[in-house]
């Protein structure tokens, strides 16, 4: 048996995410189903990280095992072949039984797409927000959430969450031309986690409220005003995942 390691690229706006789910259209379930018609094989793909309903990848990490070896050019044909135009195999390679692509991920890279007046291009990818954004004073904010920190607040509670602590290693939101970009670097991000911070900073920005607040966020237990504002998942991508 051996373990395969790919990386995949998708749109994940007619999908309920990546994780596989009863009676959804799922990137996981769907990319399983295929690689099952090409091998004749049950395969569990385990990905790096699981992203909501609605958003995108280009840089998703996979990993799945095989009895059989396989033709890695013709694989690649065949199941790009059968995918759907949504999703794209971009490569493949063999790598070690133990590798797990979700637990040996060292660092993972978002980037959230913010778009201040209407484009037909960006739509499915990006969250349509009117109000003027001062770059500068965001960032002003994003550094208090740098470092290591229980992200709890800024998180959807979930059963299978152990603990809340993240190493935020990179917040920073970049202005180009009617296009906003917030780039995201983290070792693990919790279900909810980027899109409900994003959300925060920008409540923070529009109100105009003191970045002190965000501290008390960070530290008091079940304590953030702003929690139910989750910017929309199409703006959200996953870039890239590092070992």
């Amino acid at each position: 048996m051996k373990n395969y390691k790919i990386t995949i690229q998708y749109d994940g706006t007619d999908f309920s995410g990546w994780q596989k789910q009863k009676f959804q259209k799922s990137i996981q379930g769907t990319i399983e189903e295929k690689i099952k018609i090409i091998t004749k094989e049950d395969v569990n793909l385990i990905g790096a990280g699981r992203t909501d309903a609605g958003a995108h990848a280009i840089g998703q990490v996979a990993n799945f095992y095989l009895e059989q070896e396989i033709n890695f050019s013709k694989f690649l044909y065949s199941l790009n072949s059968l995918l759907p135009e949504s999703i794209f195999i971009k490569d493949i390679e063999v790598v070690n039984d133990e590798f797990h692509a979700r637990f040996d991920a060292k660092k993972r890279k978002y980037i959230y797409i913010i778009r201040n007046s209407k484009n037909p291009f960006y739509q499915k990818y990006s969250y349509l927000y009117k109000n003027n954004l001062d770059i500068k004073k965001l960032n002003n904010y994003a550094k208090y959430l740098i470092g290591e920190h229980n992200f709890f607040n800024f998180c959807k509670e979930t059963e299978d969450v152990k603990h809340y602590n993240c190493i935020m290693y990179k917040l920073q939101f970049h202005k180009y031309n009617d296009l906003i970009i917030v780039e995201l670097l983290a070792n693990r991000f919790i279900y909810g986690m980027i899109r409900t911070t994003i959300g925060t900073l920008l409540k923070f920005h529009d109100n105009n409220l003191p970045a002190e607040l965000l501290l008390e966020i960070l530290n008091l237990q079940n304590y953030n005003p702003f929690k139910q504002f989750i910017v929309p998942a199409q703006g959200l991508i996953l870039k890239k995942v590092y070992y």
